[in-house]
């Protein structure tokens, strides 16, 4: 059982231009046509038991938004999934937060043929999507991914995480635009330097100088590789395992979508209107490449257990490919899949939702949302999935679903 604490209230407050909301009177439910009720409207339309009570709303806060919501409500689900208890959610105050607190836009309560979709996908395995968190940011650029079982979303200025059956966590903390979680702890690069922080977001020092601003950085175990672009257009792979970053590869051709399996870097290499996987051991050497294509280039490659997982674009759809580059055929040819998530399946975002693809291949199945909007990240646990919905204009919701693998 995974319980969720879900602001459905959270927000920051209005700026003063905007009209305040009026306070709920203590005890009361709210009106016929509130933003409230058009919440409590939409779960009931869900499928799930409605509101068991609501004890208050308060918008107060002090030097900046903080938002407190005491819901004292239990959602039954089907699948174990419990709401319940209070969440204090206090938003960092930087210039980006500052120049981006407005109301959220209300949400569209799902329709009565959305809620069916959604019965019929919970007796396939499936609970119903969870909305956990909204924020005035944009969903692009920021790095979503598991902690074991608990969702980590990493910002600019902030991390947010939801553990087991507990409250939000949130930690003000200038992450900058690189920063991701390896095996034991934060990283992030600012300034000149990458710094290692515990994954709480606390102890922040620098352990690796690097002047060079990344281009693309991963995380394999505690070891970190990343691309670096210099003035003269030249392209490197270096490695921070020490006190000084390692090169382990240069060319000058452009490359990107980093990733690692089995002691070896793998990475897209693009050359004018063609492109080709390219692989390094991290111990150096002599690079081995795929053959040439003029298809969509791969905009990130996933390593599943002894493969490599990437979307190819339409008429070639999500392909699998051997370590040695021999093997590489398509596990959907038909599916719109960017971005996607590896587990232990192929979690692909489409047009239809979200496709669910065996990674050996089979007829794939759809997971339920309850938004609409194109989604800028996904990721994947062994019994969760977590994804950001583009909700607005400067405007991200995070959403959760359980499954059960044993059902899919």
């Amino acid at each position: 059982m995974w319980a969720l604490q879900a602001p459905v209230a959270l927000r920051p407050r209005a700026a003063k231009a905007a009209k305040a909301e009026p306070r709920l009177p203590k005890g009361a439910l709210p009106s016929e046509g509130s933003r409230l009720h058009s919440q409590a409207a939409r779960i009931e339309a869900s499928g799930a038991p409605t509101w068991k009570a609501m004890s208050r709303v308060n918008m107060k806060g002090r030097n900046g938004p903080r938002i407190s919501s005491v819901w004292g409500l239990s959602l039954g689900l089907g699948l174990g999934l419990t709401f319940g208890g209070s969440l204090a959610c206090e938003t960092p105050k930087t210039e980006s937060t500052k120049s981006a607190e407005a109301a959220k836009a209300p949400r569209k309560d799902l329709s009565n043929a959305r809620a069916q979709a959604i019965d019929s996908e919970r007796a396939q395995g499936f609970g119903a999507p969870l909305p956990l968190l909204e924020l005035p940011l944009s969903a692009y650029g920021q790095r979503l991914a598991f902690d074991d079982q608990d969702i980590v979303l990493l910002t600019e200025h902030a991390l947010y995480r939801f553990r087991l059956g507990k409250p939000l966590e949130t930690k003000a903390i200038e992450l900058g635009y690189h920063s991701l979680l390896t095996k034991s702890f934060l990283s992030f690069w600012k300034e000149g330097r990458f710094y290692r922080a515990t994954k709480l977001g606390d102890d922040a020092k620098p352990w690796l100088i690097e002047k060079d601003e990344p281009a693309e950085v991963i995380a394999f175990g505690d070891d970190l590789a990343y691309s670096y672009r210099s003035a003269k257009g030249h392209w490197s792979i270096r490695l921070a395992r020490a006190k000084r970053p390692k090169t382990i590869f240069e060319t000058s051709q452009a490359i990107s979508s980093l990733t690692a399996l089995s002691g070896t870097l793998f990475f897209v290499e693009r050359s004018g209107t063609s492109w080709r996987l390219g692989a390094i051991s991290l111990d150096g050497g002599s690079p081995r490449y795929s053959t040439p294509r003029e298809t969509r280039p791969p905009s990130a490659l996933h390593a599943s257990e002894n493969a490599l997982i990437y979307y190819e674009g339409l008429g070639r759809g999500v392909r699998r490919v051997s370590p040695d580059f021999v093997l590489d055929e398509p596990i959907d040819a038909d599916i719109i899949c960017s971005p996607l998530a590896v587990r232990s399946r192929v979690y692909c975002a489409s047009i239809g939702g979200i496709g669910v693809l065996e990674i050996q291949g089979s007829p794939r199945k759809w997971l339920p949302r309850s938004l609409p909007g194109p989604l800028a990240a996904i990721a994947a646990s062994d019994t969760h999935i977590a994804w950001l919905v583009d909700s607005g204009r400067e405007h991200l919701t995070l959403e959760a679903v359980e499954f059960h693998a044993n059902k899919l």
